[in-house]
């Protein structure tokens, strides 16, 4: 993991598997709290649902679940995920100019 600022505002996590060297970012805010942008690690809301690896050819499959792991403990901690492809997510999540704080 990488803290970009060095004050936990914007942390790169690693989340390898669907590719080698994927990162996923945690955004720390103020008001709308520990936001995690999954990315492709998991890319639809039943990859972390109902523990299905992501993407039809992993780079490492076992590496990937761990990263699903990863992302289902910060989600049941209270962090908001936003997913790499989750088309049901999209109508809900907040859009310029709108924004999260």
């Amino acid at each position: 993991d990488y803290d970009v600022y060095g004050d936990g505002s914007l942390v790169l996590i690693d989340t390898k598997g669907h590719t080698r060297g994927h990162q996923s970012i945690v955004v720390n805010l103020a008001q709308s709290g520990k936001i995690v942008l999954a990315v492709d690690a998991a890319s639809l809301k039943e990859n972390l649902d109902d523990d299905i690896r992501p993407g039809r050819e992993p780079w490492n499959t076992a590496e990937g679940m761990k990263s699903l792991a990863k992302l289902r403990k910060l989600r049941d901690e209270g962090a908001f995920l936003i997913y790499g492809h989750e088309a049901s997510q999209w109508d809900s999540l907040k859009k310029a100019p709108a924004h999260y704080e």
